[in-house]
């Protein structure tokens, strides 16, 4: 068979796609990206010293991004940083978050910053959103670590300033507010900021995201505790996966702060909320199925979209 082209004529005496790989166009995504939440520290014994809410992990989204056919792109999905597990002991950064690939600039978000142990004047610590501060604390952190702009978080609140015996500890930042400060006179802990939404996430069709108002949040900060381990003082979460004091970890998927946590006077020391692990997910227009995949993402769809849902590390195919 001959091939004829109208502007060179003849091409091949033969098939054109005789030895060759198949064609795989490109497409176009919207993607949202968070990583994972930061981890609080743990209480400590015989000590009113309580520790401030983790930082919600970096929360960012973009639109109309191409995709080249047939190049495998990279998704890591970073884990939630670890609570304290020893007395005096600091949580754990969460993980990043990334999209990358051939030709392709890379697009990233930081993970959580973590709450730390050890003295009642710890200072909160950045990262995607940055931790609250420890009781006794005025020391707080930035977020958006990653300089991006827009932000992908905020920073966290900080502790009662005045040395007092059971004044509570600051708030985690969130993807769409900063953490509370604890407030003066009282044993209350701060709440962790409020997380962020998009319709990216595909609301009701993922699944994913803490459901409030009609919207899926993500990315809340932790609760900051309250200086003695006292349940009716203690800082919540943020709407957006935030882990509540005292303790509570970050929602999975989410990027959620862990908790803070206290040990009062005659408890044994308590371990601190974990961050909640990030997610990312990608939203193609039409009814669109990649060519392979890894990482067992979920694939929907609703509302003339294609949703690929990665809730851990993995790769995609157009």
């Amino acid at each position: 068979m001959t091939i004829t082209s109208y502007k060179t004529g003849t091409i091949s005496p033969s098939s054109l796609l005789a030895g060759n790989s198949a064609y795989f166009p490109p497409v176009t995504a919207d993607f949202l990206v968070v990583a994972g939440g930061g981890g609080a520290a743990a209480g400590a014994y015989g000590t009113d010293s309580g520790t401030g809410g983790g930082g919600a992990g970096g929360f960012r989204t973009a639109t109309s991004q191409t995709f080249s056919g047939g190049v495998a792109y990279t998704i890591t999905v970073g884990g939630g940083g670890a609570g304290g597990a020893s007395q005096y002991s600091d949580g754990a950064k969460g993980g990043n978050s990334s999209i990358s690939g051939t030709g392709f600039t890379t697009f990233s978000c930081t993970g959580g910053g973590q709450s730390m142990g050890g003295n009642v004047t710890a200072a909160g610590q950045t990262g995607g959103s940055a931790s609250g501060a420890g009781f006794a604390s005025s020391t707080t952190a930035n977020g958006n670590e990653g300089g991006y702009t827009p932000a992908e978080g905020n920073a966290g609140g900080r502790g009662y300033t005045d040395f007092v015996v059971g004044n509570g500890s600051g708030g985690g930042g969130g993807a769409g507010a900063a953490g509370s400060s604890a407030p003066s006179n009282t044993y209350q802990g701060a709440n962790g900021g409020i997380g962020s939404y998009t319709a990216i996430s595909g609301g009701s069709t993922t699944g994913k995201g803490q459901l409030s108002g009609g919207n899926y949040y993500f990315a809340g900060g932790g609760g900051g505790s309250a200086g003695r381990n006292n349940g009716t003082y203690m800082g919540v979460g943020g709407t957006g996966g935030g882990g509540s004091a005292p303790g509570g970890s970050g929602t999975a998927n989410t990027g959620g702060g862990g908790g803070g946590r206290s040990g009062g006077t005659g408890d044994t020391w308590t371990p601190g909320g974990s961050g909640g692990s990030g997610i990312i997910i990608l939203r193609i227009s039409g009814d669109v199925t990649a060519s392979a995949t890894t990482g067992s993402p979920t694939r929907n769809t609703g509302g003339g979209y294609t949703y690929y849902v990665f809730t851990g590390t993995g790769s995609i195919t157009f």
